[in-house]
């Protein structure tokens, strides 16, 4: 139960960085759906397409399967996806985990402190 409270208290820290990485993925899958609409079998013909392949691009799952068609059909484009990877995986993931990190570990210290106090009465 403290545990959740906890996990519930680390979500407005959480806010600012889970609005970039929304932020990230509606502007990739607009430029994703701009620069490859043309590309014939490609999975970002439409912008709903594009939004799901981009959030699961977000999560490295299946990255081969969602690109492949687009890597066949022009090697530059191997420089979206690498600046999407590396903006969006290794940046703002990161800075997520280490936000959710702290805010727990705050909020965690804050009930220790507090059973502590409790207990000396």
């Amino acid at each position: 139960r403290v545990a959740c409270m906890n996990i519930f208290r680390t979500l407005p820290a959480l806010t600012e960085v889970l609005l970039m990485l929304t932020l990230m993925i509606l502007l990739s899958a607009w430029a994703a759906t701009l620069l490859f609409a043309h590309v014939p079998q490609s999975n970002f013909a439409s912008f709903p397409q594009s939004l799901i392949n981009m959030y699961t691009l977000s999560t490295v799952t299946n990255f081969p399967a969602v690109t492949i068609t687009v890597f066949a059909h022009s090697r530059a484009s191997f420089l979206f996806f690498v600046i999407f990877l590396l903006v969006g995986v290794l940046l703002l993931m990161n800075l997520t985990l280490a936000i959710v990190y702290e805010a727990y570990r705050i909020n965690l210290g804050r009930e220790v402190l507090m059973q502590q106090q409790r207990q000396k009465r």
